[in-house]
Formats: structure tokens, sequence, C-alpha cells
């Protein structure tokens, strides 16, 4: 066989809980002890996939061992989750309107 051999690259998937009940999910590449770690976080109403062009961008970064790449969807984008409100709605209009 001929080639370049291929490099393995630590990819890890984890569901982070918060206080509130939420699950927020997150991806990892890359070795824990890279010296750059590159934290990519979505806009509203997307997702981590919205940085999949970027991801193939520092792959090779990755592969070297050279940068930890995280990315994560923030609460209740993606395949994260809302978690339980802390307030009723119409507590927080309430506290936002003045009674008339």
């Amino acid at each position: 066989m001929t080639g370049t051999p291929a490099t393995t690259v630590r990819h890890a998937v984890h569901a982070v809980p918060t206080p509130d009940g939420a699950q927020l999910h997150a991806t990892v590449d890359g070795p824990e002890d890279a010296p750059v770690t590159v934290v990519l976080a979505h806009g509203w109403t997307l997702a981590q996939a919205s940085w999949d062009d970027v991801a193939a961008l520092l792959a090779p970064d990755v592969a070297a061992g050279d940068v930890r790449l995280v990315r994560y969807d923030q609460r209740g984008h993606g395949r994260s989750t809302w978690g339980r409100p802390t307030r009723s709605p119409s507590t927080c209009w309430a506290r936002t309107w003045p009674s008339s």
C-alpha cells in the first residue's frame, strides 16, 4: 500500500447538562493538550453545522495536534434543548410593562 498514512484525530461528542435541565450538544476535535483551543459559537437560529466549512479548513491543524476545535449548539438550537423556564412569561411581562 502506498500513499500518506492516515492520521487519527480525536473526535468526541458531549451532552453537557445545565442546572435548569438543558442539554447542550458539543463536538470536540483534536487533542486536549493542543496549544490552541478554538471555540466556534454560532449565531441566532443556526446550529454548529454552520461551522462545517471552517472546521474543514482547520482540519490539517487539528490533525497535526496544533488546534483543539470546539463547536456547540446553543440552548434551543441544533441538538441542544431549552431546559426548564425559571420564570413564567406572565411574570416577565408584568415587570416589563407598566400598569395602566
